[in-house]
């Protein structure tokens, strides 16, 4: 149904956009909206965790003073601020499951 057709094609076969029916797959042999939304946030979970932590560590490295190079506290910059990205993303983006009219 979805392959190789504009998304007003696809919206109007499924009679709305995903969200309307959140647990009915778009395509035959895709995943439901709900599926998806879950593998999307628990993605960014794992990518918020590792920032998190790459950033905390780097940060006890250049506190520590022995490791310090040139680069480290750019590092530490890019890191935090894919933390914060990250985080923004998570926090703004979640939304709780709709379930199935009906």
């Amino acid at each position: 149904m979805a392959d190789g057709q504009s998304w007003e094609q696809v919206t109007g076969r499924f009679g709305g956009p995903p969200a309307h029916d959140p647990d009915r797959p778009i395509a035959e042999g895709a995943e439901p909206w709900n599926v998806y939304a879950d593998r999307v946030l628990a993605a960014l979970a794992a990518m918020l965790s590792y920032n998190l932590l790459v950033t905390a560590y780097l940060m006890y490295l250049g506190l520590g003073g022995e490791l310090v190079g040139v680069l480290l506290w750019p590092a530490i910059a890019i890191h935090a601020v894919l933390t914060l990205l990250v985080a923004y993303v998570w926090f703004n983006d979640q939304q709780p499951k709709q379930p199935r009219p009906g």
